[in-house]
């Protein structure tokens, strides 16, 4: 289904596919790499053009095979509150 990202819930589970735009503030649960990473383009908002790697929970990586068990994961995420620090998490 295809949605706009305005309409996106906190929790809500996406999938995003290979050269999509996609808001910053989400958690990688799964990549299509057997090692778990994903490469992020994030000049809208450093500026820089190189590619950022992100590393999916590896737990998460190794137990999720499809998106309907993916849709059974549950849990509680803490982070901090929205602010400036774009290399600290």
């Amino acid at each position: 289904m295809d949605d706009k990202w305005e309409n996106l819930k906190v929790g809500q589970l996406i999938k995003i596919n290979k050269n999509e735009r996609f808001p910053a503030d989400l958690i990688l649960l799964k990549s299509s790499d057997p090692t778990g990473i994903a490469y992020v383009e994030t000049i809208n908002l450093d500026g820089e053009t190189n590619l950022k790697h992100k590393q999916a929970i590896t737990d998460l990586q190794e137990s999720i095979y499809s998106p309907s068990e993916a849709s059974t994961i549950t849990g509680i995420v803490y982070c901090d509150l929205p602010n400036d620090q774009l290399y600290s998490y």
